[in-house]
């Protein structure tokens, strides 16, 4: 009886040890079967290569230029504004492709995007119910406050969609 638990207990040693190794071999190369190649010298010359160049330019995307979103803008006025027209000759938001709303691989343009995107949604969704835009925008401002940033306002919608997740993620002030 005692044979079987020792033999047991290293079997689950020697998992846990096989796990350890598979994903320190994953770490430094990606897959089991190649994750040494990188400790070759050539492979680790090129690398240090190809980190000094920059990331590769797909063919496509050369000389292109990348929307881009205003920054600190403090008023729910001007956010729709950005949506509609854009600011400062830049293309609207509601025109950009899903690739640039990725930001053609900056993650904060992708997270600036999907914040305001929550309020967008938001003054769309009041706008098809019948109000105007300076209403919906009231009635953002009285039920998240009236001095309330942008920040917080877009917080404060995800949150609600958790929230009220029962009547389709709207505070009942929206619905």
């Amino acid at each position: 009886m005692t044979v079987h638990q020792s033999d047991q207990a290293n079997r689950v040693w020697m998992e846990n040890k096989f796990r350890l190794l598979n994903d320190n071999i994953r770490r430094f190369g990606g897959a089991t079967q190649g994750g040494l190649a990188r400790q070759d010298s050539r492979r680790q010359a090129e690398v240090r290569r190809s980190v000094a160049e920059g990331p590769p330019v797909n063919y496509l995307q050369r000389g292109r230029q990348w929307p881009k979103l205003a920054p600190n803008i403090k008023d729910l006025m001007v956010l729709w504004g950005e949506y509609e027209h854009g600011i400062a000759g830049r293309k609207a938001a509601k025109d950009w492709t899903r690739e640039e709303r990725g930001g053609g691989g900056d993650k904060k343009v992708k997270q600036t995007f999907y914040r305001r995107n929550c309020i967008w949604k938001m003054q769309r969704h009041l706008i098809n119910k019948g109000k105007s835009i300076h209403a919906a925008n009231a009635v953002i401002a009285t039920t998240y406050g009236s001095g309330t940033s942008i920040t917080n306002i877009s917080a404060s919608i995800v949150r609600d969609r958790k929230t009220y997740k029962a009547h389709g993620g709207l505070h009942p002030n929206f619905r």
